[in-house]
């Protein structure tokens, strides 16, 4: 299996053999089971992408083992480019050159990782034909006319601010990204549900942890996704921002404070298309972690973008969906957030390539050449760890039993009644069941806001006195005794009562 390539596994019971640019249907798919894999466990292939005056290649070794001539034989055999010793750099223009004494080198040891990008250098060129002294006469005639109003310095100077120019990404800042299980099967079963056939969006909400790896780096622990109020069609996705809408989200972001989480990052998912990122993506990762950054600076180095995806029946997955992980570069965050000119780029939608607004007079320049559209991949860094195990918060994680909000009918009193009693059969406890976060995001529909902030504050409470425990159990009694009478239920009838369980775990005790 790939490096880097964090899959929400599926085990299918059967293959299908279908056009491999299509994702197997539904109809033949049995009852998902996620797992998540992921990291390096030294033997995995490894792609390095390479920057040519043509474009990006890209080419998969057998493992970060192989050479650094094994990857030059590979490009000149997969992408029939001259590539001699010496020409791959790791920035343009040239700079930080890898020499002919490299070649022996594996690709570990001169720290070239999954997904890193080198550049090569075009061969060098014949010097220029010389001038006639009749041209040599006009062009210096005009450099004259031209040092009248400008020097070089103030030329360059001018001309530098319509240039944006890019370099190869910094490594990711986030080690990696441990995800509540449940919480994403239940966002990748309903993609499914919907065949990919829509865009969708949802918001990370979960815990930084910080500088806990090897490398330095911290990580995330995503406990809830949320998917907001939003509209959605295959070309198009945005949260909506009418007054029920705005109300909702405010009511989430309130929700994850009390229970002592963060904005981390954000999920979306887009009909069938390869592995391309575009313009509409990069910019919802970039705004929302701008938001985030407000709330709680960690997220300036730890904020991420998970992107589901079906895969194709050529891949070599044995899955139905994958999801991948990327933190956006500092220049996209300017360039959507200050100058809002990010557009998509190419012929092709979803052809990996971005543009700059034409209204802006801006072009990219990558090492001496300007162009009008640049890839995708300058403008974010992969996170390439899923498989580190989630830990939950000291209070427990949260469950994922109440239906979701936001997918089609509205969730009325009839559905509250439902799951109170069926919780209450099934003999779960109150306290379980409402730690809930889209529970409790219906519940704040119906109670007072003090209310749910003191619900809030005792399912994220972890003090053990016996008045931390007093306060803990009459809070959930109040919402429990709340939420009853909203669905025209008595408590014991729902859930026995806060009280109850509590003096039975006593008992127990």
């Amino acid at each position: 299996m790939a490096l880097g390539v964090v899959l929400l596994q599926v085990t299918l019971l059967t293959s299908v053999v279908l056009d491999p640019r299509v994702p197997r249907p539904a109809a033949q798919r049995p009852l998902p089971l996620l797992r998540f894999v992921g990291g390096d466990d030294g033997s995995s292939p490894i792609t390095i992408r390479v920057r040519t005056r043509d474009g990006l290649k890209r080419a998969t070794l057998p493992s970060a083992d192989a050479t650094l001539a094994d990857l030059e034989k590979a490009l000149r055999q997969e992408h029939r480019l001259p590539v001699q010793p010496g020409q791959l750099c790791r920035a343009p223009a040239g700079a930080e050159p890898l020499s002919e004494a490299d070649g022996a080198r594996s690709l570990r040891e001169l720290g070239i990782v999954h997904g890193a990008m080198l550049h090569l250098t075009a061969a060098a060129s014949a010097p220029p034909p010389p001038t006639s002294d009749a041209s040599t006469t006009s062009t210096g005639a005009a450099r004259s006319r031209r040092r009248k109003h400008t020097t070089m310095a103030n030329f360059e100077a001018e001309r530098s601010q319509y240039e944006v120019v890019l370099d190869t990404p910094k490594p990711a800042s986030c080690s990696y990204v441990a995800v509540e299980r449940q919480a994403a099967k239940r966002f990748s079963d309903y993609l499914l549900d919907l065949e990919f056939e829509t865009r969708r969006v949802a918001l990370l909400f979960g815990r930084w942890e910080r500088a806990t790896s090897p490398d330095g780096k911290g990580g995330v622990h995503v406990d809830v996704v949320y998917e907001p109020p939003q509209t959605c069609s295959p070309t198009e996705v945005s949260i909506d921002d009418d007054a029920a809408g705005t109300d909702e989200l405010m009511r989430a972001h309130a929700i994850a404070k009390g229970l002592g989480l963060s904005l981390v990052g954000v999920a979306y998912a887009h009909p069938p298309r390869f592995h391309a990122m575009e313009a509409l993506e990069l910019a919802f990762l970039a705004r929302q972690r701008a938001k985030a950054i407000e709330a709680d600076v960690a997220a300036a180095q730890l904020f991420v973008g998970m992107r589901f995806r079906p895969v194709y029946d050529d891949e070599p997955l044995d899955a139905d969906v994958t999801a991948e992980v990327y933190q956006p570069t500092e220049q996209l965050c300017q360039l959507v957030l200050e100058r809002d000119v990010v557009r998509n780029g190419g012929v092709l939608e979803g052809s990996g390539q971005l543009r700059l607004d034409a209204a802006s007079k801006l072009v990219f320049k990558i090492g001496a050449q300007t162009q009008p559209t640049a890839d995708a991949s300058y403008f974010f860094a992969r996170v390439h760890d899923l498989a580190k195990p989630y830990a939950p918060p000291a209070a427990g994680a949260l469950r994922c039993a109440f239906p979701a909000a936001n997918r089609g009918a509205p969730l009325r009193k009839f559905h509250l009644r439902t799951f109170l009693v069926k919780q209450r059969e099934a003999g779960v406890p109150f306290e379980s069941t409402i730690r809930d976060f889209q529970l409790l995001l219906h519940a704040s529909t119906l109670l007072p806001r003090e209310v749910l902030e003191r619900t809030c504050a005792a399912l994220a409470g972890t003090g053990t006195t016996q008045t931390v425990r007093e306060k803990r159990a009459a809070a959930l009694e109040e919402v429990e005794r709340l939420l009853c009478q909203a669905a025209g239920l008595d408590v014991a009838a729902a859930g026995g009562g806060a009280q109850a369980n509590a003096a039975s775990k006593t008992k127990r005790k």
